[in-house]
């Protein structure tokens, strides 16, 4: 009776726990999304009367953060304070630039993502030029986000621009998944600047963002079906 009381033992309460940590220490549950929050630290990015870029792009990382893991999506999120990544860095001398763009491939190349959103803002000395610029590497899975991203953005700000697609960005030439680059609007713009430092229009400009990554998903979820 002791045997079997034990046996039952075995298999009811240790062998499930056993199993799970087996299955916890080799599986890895995959990224939906990355966002990468551009710049930080000491690279303030682009910057006008004051206002620097990393905090731009900070406030719409960590709001788009939040609103995708309350849609139930895997998320992860490059940073989440005013820090430089080429801080964490531990490998060969190089300039602190390269550092920071390391760091942020070693992190997408290992989280495996099916998506990599890098956020930025933009500028020009034509202080015309305005609204969202969605960079895409060279892949049909990139070109197909940033065509969804761009017609989401361009519906929203009333534009009529077309995804760009990138050439020397190291980010998006070191990685495997469908990486984009969104420039959120123009910082040296009086009227993008206004919208990219207002709350409301903030929450209204992630919302979009979210929706284009929902279309995304569907879309392709569909193709891979068919």
């Amino acid at each position: 009776m002791r045997v079997h009381l034990w046996l039952l033992f075995f298999f009811v309460i240790v062998f499930p726990f056993m199993y799970a940590k087996t299955v916890n220490a080799y599986w890895k549950p995959t990224y939906d999304v990355v966002i990468d929050v551009g710049h930080g630290g000491v690279d303030g990015g682009t910057t006008i009367k004051g206002i620097l870029e990393k905090e731009i792009n900070l406030q719409f990382g960590l709001e788009l953060y939040k609103e995708l893991k309350a849609d139930s999506y895997h998320v992860a999120i490059t940073r989440i304070h005013d820090y430089a990544l080429s801080d964490d860095y531990i490998g060969r001398k190089t300039s602190r630039h390269q550092k920071d763009l390391l760091q942020r491939t070693m992190i997408v190349n290992s989280l495996k993502p099916k998506i990599f959103l890098s956020l930025h803002v933009n500028w020009a000395k034509n202080n015309r030029a305005h609204g969202p610029v969605v960079i895409y590497q060279k892949s049909d899975k990139s070109l197909f986000l940033a065509e969804v991203i761009q017609n989401h953005l361009n519906r929203y700000y009333q534009t009529e621009r077309n995804p760009i697609k990138g050439k020397n960005y190291y980010l998006m030439n070191h990685t495997e998944t469908a990486s984009v680059i969104v420039e959120l609007g123009f910082l040296s713009n009086w009227n993008d600047r206004v919208m990219l430092l207002d709350e409301q229009k903030r929450k209204e400009i992630v919302n979009t963002i979210s929706s284009a990554l929902e279309e995304y998903f569907t879309l392709i979820l569909i193709d891979e079906v068919e």
